[in-house]
């Protein structure tokens, strides 16, 4: 039996009148073939009327000639009715005449009228039937003496307490086309190409250019963090892929490892095997490692530095990562102890500029004595902070940046920011952008580096400008995802505008969704105002995206779509990276015997020592 093709019927405006109809009839017969029937249905619920249309072939979404249909596939079920009779209506009457009729006349509510038409020679033959609903059961209602374009033609201006499905809000995408397949093998998202093409097509890693900085911004739960994921798993799965690319991730979440940790290597500093060296210092070029370090402590002290601050902290930079001993621990010892300074200076005196040697002898005891709260306060209190946790206390650790991005395609920067802290995750995060832009600058890779800083809110500091405006001509590439776009300071807003190429944009609030319509090219053929453009971001569902993308240097107008289905792929917990017993977990495992035991004993089972969160 052939399976008959059913769409969907989009009316463009409130009024097709009878000739558009007839129009319409004519038409989908010629595509429908000689001697074949297709259907128009109507489905009635409340006041709401849809449209469709069963045909025994396929039909395009917009039929040239006929600008007042949309069409778009679909599957519908019309239930039989118990039985059948004959209904004489009124010629000039239209589905609303005679359904107000025949419920007034108490033939039950009318639930799908049924319009059938086959070409004969040159000429339409029509049934139409209506089907009642009364007291539970269906009754046919065979029309006759009728003329259906007259039945179809309906004015819901008039007709104002009624709702007719008009052609959903759509997307202007004819330029997009030659980026999809249908294929969905290793793709990103299901596109939604209504109006343009029937049937589903998608969008893979092959057709465009990911290799820009992009942009992903979405509402929790919206889907953002699974579609980072599917991005580094399709990279992960294709071989070329593979072998040309490293991708580098900072999760401040630590819900990546869960999800994609599995395919790459994690360090989220729980033990030293788990743990890269932080303060890898270089001599080289000592002067492009300050600025980056005075960058990254500029976002991190906020509104306590100043001019004074920087001039101490410069030049303590530059002696530290010239003699390659930086650290928290010897930048406190440089700024408040004497012998440890001098020795240092003594040791690098031939290495050194001449203006690091002055500052220390004689600028840096007067703003020691009279500036100590501007500044050295500042980077003490800093210091203070920083040396609590043990990550920053162990710069002796064998694995460093550079050595896990050549060795591991992915290498997730695991921070579980609930138990670290704003502060100290921003800091790590920082630390980790410093060595990799220095990293680039140095071209120590020979692969492209994409780098994906995931809530970027959290971890934003001054480098990460520095990231979208040089990284490329370094073959770095940057991903900046986070929920929250207007949580980002101007300055990085106006370089994701000048820089990022490839947006894919989530649910959003009102007030991100009017920033970013302003960088993605997206046109609405039947209503575009700014108003509608912003609705359509704040209104999509869980997994829905608007994409811009690079084509060949070329961007392309702004589509729908919705991530493909991805399976996790977590990090798996080895021998030697087994997690500690919670302390809730040790209680469990002790038995109390109040009568063989004494308060002593008693207390000394319950009590646990806490060891170091850094042991090997």
């Amino acid at each position: 039996m052939e399976k008959l093709q059913t769409n969907e019927l989009f009316l463009t405006k409130k009024h097709v009148t009878n000739n558009e109809w007839q129009t319409f009839f004519d038409v989908v017969s010629k595509y429908n073939g000689l001697l074949s029937s297709f259907k128009i249905i109507l489905c009635f619920s409340e006041n709401k009327i849809n449209y469709y249309v069963e045909t025994k072939c396929s039909l395009p979404s917009v039929i040239n000639g006929l600008p007042s249909f949309i069409l778009r596939e679909t599957e519908i079920e019309i239930p039989k009715e118990n039985k059948s009779i004959f209904y004489h209506a009124e010629l000039n009457s239209n589905i609303i005449d005679i359904k107000n009729k025949l419920e007034i006349s108490n033939k039950g509510d009318l639930k799908y009228a049924v319009i059938t038409i086959k070409r004969k020679l040159n000429k339409l033959k029509y049934k139409t039937k209506l089907v009642m609903e009364k007291n539970d059961t269906l009754v046919g209602y065979n029309l006759i003496f009728n003329v259906p374009s007259t039945i179809l033609s309906v004015d819901f201006n008039e007709n104002y307490n009624l709702v007719y499905k008009s052609a959903p809000k759509y997307l202007d995408i004819n330029k997009c086309i030659n980026v999809l397949n249908n294929n969905n093998v290793s793709s990103l998202v299901k596109v939604d190409t209504f109006p343009y093409l029937q049937g589903s097509y998608y969008l893979d890693l092959n057709n465009y250019n990911f290799a820009v900085h992009s942009a992903i911004f979405g509402s929790s739960g919206s889907g953002k963090s699974k579609f980072i994921s599917l991005l580094i798993n399709n990279l992960y799965k294709n071989p070329e892929f593979i072998n040309n690319y490293r991708v580098v991730v900072i999760d401040p979440h630590a819900s990546l490892e869960k999800e994609i940790g599995g395919i790459g290597y994690t360090v989220d500093f729980k033990s030293k095997k788990n743990s890269i060296n932080l303060f890898k210092n270089n001599s080289e070029d000592s002067v492009v490692s300050v600025e980056l370090m005075l960058d990254l402590f500029k976002g991190l002290m906020g509104s306590n530095y100043n001019s004074k601050l920087e001039r101490v902290l410069r030049h303590s930079f530059y002696l530290l990562l010239s003699s390659q001993t930086f650290n928290f621990t010897n930048l406190r010892k440089v700024i408040l102890d004497l012998d440890y300074r001098n020795e240092l200076l003594m040791q690098q005196k031939r290495v050194l500029p001449q203006s690091i040697i002055d500052f220390f002898q004689t600028e840096f005891s007067e703003l020691k004595n009279k500036s100590y709260g501007e500044a050295i306060s500042p980077i003490i209190a800093f210091i203070d902070e920083m040396e609590i946790i043990p990550v920053f206390n162990n710069d002796n650790v064998d694995d460093t940046l550079d050595k896990i991005i050549n060795d591991n395609f992915l290498n997730i920067i695991s921070l579980d920011r609930t138990k670290l802290g704003d502060s100290v995750t921003k800091t790590i995060s920082g630390l980790v952008m410093q060595q990799l832009f220095t990293m680039l600058q140095k071209y120590t890779f020979d692969r492209h580096i994409i780098f994906v800083i995931d809530e970027v809110a959290v971890v934003e500091n001054p480098i990460l400008i520095k990231f979208l405006s040089e990284a490329r001509k370094y073959s770095c590439s940057c991903v900046l995802a986070g929920q929250y776009f207007n949580q980002i300071s101007e300055e990085l807003k106006d370089s994701i505008f000048a820089n990022v190429m490839n947006y894919y944009i989530f649910r959003v609030s009102r007030i991100d969704a009017a920033h970013l319509i302003k960088s993605i090219s997206m046109k609405i053929p039947l209503n575009d105002t700014e108003e509608q453009k912003i609705k359509i971001l704040t209104d999509l569902k869980n997994r829905e995206c608007i994409l811009r993308i690079n084509q060949s240097g070329t961007l392309l107008p702004a589509f729908k779509g919705t991530t493909n289905d991805f399976e996790n792929v977590p990090r798996i917990i080895g021998e030697n990276e087994d997690e500690k017993v919670s302390d809730a977990n040790k209680l469990k495992s002790i038995k109390f015997n109040i009568g063989n035991v004494s308060m002593r004993s008693l207390l000394e089972a319950s009590s646990s020592s806490r060891k170091d969160d850094f042991d090997e």
